[in-house]
């Protein structure tokens, strides 16, 4: 059996003696934001649970006060339902509202304080006779322009300039506020108004990305209205086709043009399940039609504009996702592997769109460059390489797209510096069929020489140097046709105080170790081979195998059998090689003083055991 319920869902299979915990991912999110950390961390308040945060990438994990030790999420105030709003220049400092609640939260000192515009109670009572009515879901959002305003609303819309500590009612009612939509519900045994039953709210603020005076509204009951100074004066913008009552589900001001903006609208409440998808380049003024290739019959709860890409739209509907490249004059699925579920929100954040679900959690797709770069002529090419983007330096790898239409016979994939040197070869599938691939950098040049059966104590040179932040580019060539691609590997930002030239000092002495690390291990691989030779030869000269045995022992540790050995043996030249490569490329910091005077050291060692090696066998 299965008990579904706002939780989740648990599973019973022995007759309902005992069920499954809900710990797995069905959290019905209404919102989400991302934090101004890096790597950003994922926000958004979740039915009948807690708000919630979690890093959108492992490297993004972090221990905050009151959390245990190693916790994937965190509670950022507010409650089940409603927005979060993240200050976007302080990571620390989250906002997130729910019935009766809107809270300010200090990350770094657990802090949580009340700062509604107005805290009176509401409970039991019909929406007409409440002052300021709250939607189930009241908005609350920071403008994304500094000074970075910060907006709540009811059926009108209040503004903050200290963080909540004031607040100023900047609208008159931005609803339609029809008395008969506001009385009494539930019944008839028994009232039901606790929250979500606030009629005539304003249930959208979307303050512009290009102007600071401009601020966009929506309401549960079909109105649209902007103002272009500050609330001073409001415009009625509600396109004229859509009907009464309806309800707006997102409107998006575009990153790119002043007067555009993406609205998506509702009607499912009134047992209508179309799509309504506008768009205008005026203010509201005019707005067009923008649903073709939609589901005539599944409902639209948001729509983005790319922040990088114009006209490149991403839509959240109640069967997943769908993107459109030509400004929404046609769309189509991009659901990918995402379950068959409502999708009441997306964001735009860097190189990922992030995406929440009302039943299955927080999802990413990250790294959109190929969707930024798509060209429908694309499609007639046998092959096409994008370029990467969003990488960096001991953060996030290189993400390499490659689209087939026909599958190549031979194909190759290179990483090259900004002068054409290649760095490494990445490996390609012998049979690479039509599609789209993804292969991954992880920024490491070709790696040092191995030999079978190598027991070293330090890590594997294998692993190759860490290439510093620069302009790099990636090759792909199939069927003898070569493509290039330029990227940029950027420095992890939260990093300062180290330079270019630091940068590079530490490639360039890693580099000189991962040579010499090579150089050792190729000389004890000569020497096998030697060794192998005159076993096998009627006669040597005398003493030849010890003497070519003296330097292999003295290049590597040959005792070694297991990795036990390595506390009973002294480990010698290759292994202090790789373990000051490792050491050289611990940390974002030019080589210090120490690492430079050991280099030289094992170097000047390494030299002299060559130089053994070529008197006895001269190459």
């Amino acid at each position: 059996m299965i008990l579904s319920d706002d939780g989740g869902a648990s599973v019973s299979v022995n007759g309902g003696s005992t069920w499954t915990s809900q710990t797995y991912s069905t959290a019905q999110l209404y919102r989400v934001e991302t934090t101004a950390d890096f790597p950003y961390h994922v926000v958004a308040c979740q039915q009948d649970n807690s708000s919630v945060a979690v890093p959108s990438t492992r490297e993004g994990s972090m221990h905050l006060p009151g959390q245990p030790v190693g916790a994937d999420y965190y509670e950022v105030g507010g409650g089940e339902s409603g927005w979060v709003a993240p200050h976007p220049a302080k990571p620390d400092v989250i906002f997130a509202g729910s019935t009766n609640v809107l809270t300010r939260f200090d990350r770094r000192t657990g802090e949580e304080r009340d700062v509604q515009p107005w805290p009176c109670t509401v409970m039991g009572e019909p929406a007409r006779d409440m002052p300021e009515r709250w939607n189930w879901t009241y908005p609350v959002i920071f403008s994304p322009i500094a000074p970075y305003d910060l907006y709540a609303a009811s059926q009108h819309l209040w503004r903050s300039r200290d963080e909540g500590t004031t607040w100023e009612r900047i609208s008159g009612d931005l609803t339609r506020a029809d008395p008969r939509t506001l009385g009494d519900s539930g019944g008839p045994i028994m009232l039901d108004q606790d929250g979500p039953e606030i009629y005539g709210t304003v249930v959208i603020v979307a303050p512009s990305r290009r102007e600071h005076a401009t601020v966009w509204s929506g309401s549960d009951d079909g109105v649209v209205q902007v103002t272009r100074n500050g609330g001073a004066a409001w415009t009625t913008v509600t396109p004229p086709d859509l009907p009464a009552l309806s309800r707006i589900t997102s409107i998006d001001p575009s990153p790119h043009t002043a007067g555009r903006a993406y609205l998506s609208a509702r009607r499912n409440q009134l047992g209508e399940r179309r799509p309504f998808v506008y768009r205008t380049e005026d203010f509201g003024a005019t707005w067009t039609h923008v649903e073709g290739g939609l589901d005539p019959h599944d409902v639209v709860h948001v729509v983005r504009e790319d922040s990088v890409k114009a006209g490149l739209l991403y839509a959240g509907t109640e069967h997943g996702v769908f993107v459109s490249f030509d400004a929404g004059r046609r769309w189509q699925s991009l659901r990918l592997n995402l379950p068959d579920v409502q999708v009441p929100d997306l964001k735009v954040e860097h190189d990922d769109l992030v995406i929440a679900t009302h039943g299955r959690s927080f999802y990413v797709l990250d790294r959109i460059a190929p969707l930024r770069q798509w060209d429908p002529a694309l499609a007639s090419r046998a092959t096409h390489l994008f370029a990467p983007s969003g990488v960096y330096r001991r953060v996030f790898p290189a993400k390499i797209d490659v689209r087939v239409s026909r599958a190549p016979s031979a194909a190759t994939l290179e990483i090259l510096d900004a002068s054409g040197n290649v760095l490494r070869e990445i490996s390609v599938p012998k049979a690479l069929g039509p599609g789209h691939h993804r292969f991954d950098w992880n920024l490491r040049t070709r790696g040092a020489t191995v030999f079978p059966g190598m027991i070293l104590e330090a890590a594997s040179p294998a692993a190759g140097v860490l290439v510093p932040p620069g302009e790099y580019q990636v090759r792909f060539t199939a069927d003898g046709v070569a493509q290039t691609q330029k990227f940029t590997v950027q420095p992890d930002p939260r990093i300062t105080g180290v330079s270019a030239t630091d940068y590079r000092a530490q490639f360039e002495l890693a580099m000189e170790v991962r040579n010499a690390t090579s150089a050792a291990n190729d000389a004890v691989v000569r020497i096998r081979r030697m060794k192998a030779e005159l076993a096998g030869a009627a006669t040597s000269p005398p003493d030849l195998l010890d003497r070519l045995s003296s330097i292999e022992a003295s290049l590597y540790q040959v005792k070694n059998q297991s990795s036990k050995d390595k506390i009973a043996f002294p480990i010698k030249l290759n292994d202090r090689l790789a373990g000051l490569l490792t050491l050289v490329q611990a940390g974002d910091a030019a080589p210090t003083a120490s690492q430079r005077a050991v280099a030289r050291e094992l170097m000047a060692e390494l030299n002299a055991q060559l130089a053994r090696l070529g008197q006895l066998a001269p190459r």
